[in-house]
């Protein structure tokens, strides 16, 4: 048994580019030995589906806040669908399920940067506070994803 943050367990499960890996525990700080990128962390993965959930709040806030009646309801909600759309659907091979419409990297990066760069934007537009937060935490998710970036260039 190996303690892992105060747990008793066996192994430790990393992710690496190929899939889990079952390691133990204390090889856990090595993951450049043990083959572990950053950008698939169990912890920046959950960074990133809340970003993802608050990019899609912030563009519904965005087009409530454009106008008025029934209109509202239709760029509340059919905005922020449309980005989850495309945010699901065009996507690289080998980053995250099986892709609806393969695209290469530098395609899906260039979605990404308009998707958060939008919800960014969106959100400033509503409160400049929480935009600036928002931008923060996101341009803090790509520098701790760093080798995705360079990984999806390649693509």
């Amino acid at each position: 048994m190996v303690s892992c943050f105060g747990f008793e367990k066996e192994r430790w499960s990393l992710y690496t580019r190929t899939g889990w890996e079952k390691t133990p525990c204390n090889l856990r700080s090595s993951h450049y030995d043990t083959g572990v990128v950053m950008s698939h962390h169990p912890l920046n993965l959950v960074l990133r589906f809340l970003l993802e959930l608050y990019a899609l709040v912030a563009i519904g806030a965005w087009g409530w806040s454009q106008t008025d009646g029934l209109l509202r309801l239709v760029w509340a909600i059919g905005i922020p669908l449309v980005a989850a759309f495309l945010w699901g659907a065009f996507r690289v091979e080998g980053d995250g399920g099986k892709p609806l419409a393969r695209v290469p990297g530098w395609a899906r990066l260039s979605l990404e940067i308009i998707f958060f760069g939008f919800a960014v934007w969106a959100q400033g537009q509503v409160s400049q506070m929480v935009g600036l937060a928002f931008g923060v935490f996101v341009l803090g998710h790509y520098l701790i994803s760093y080798d995705r970036i360079p990984w999806l260039l390649k693509r």
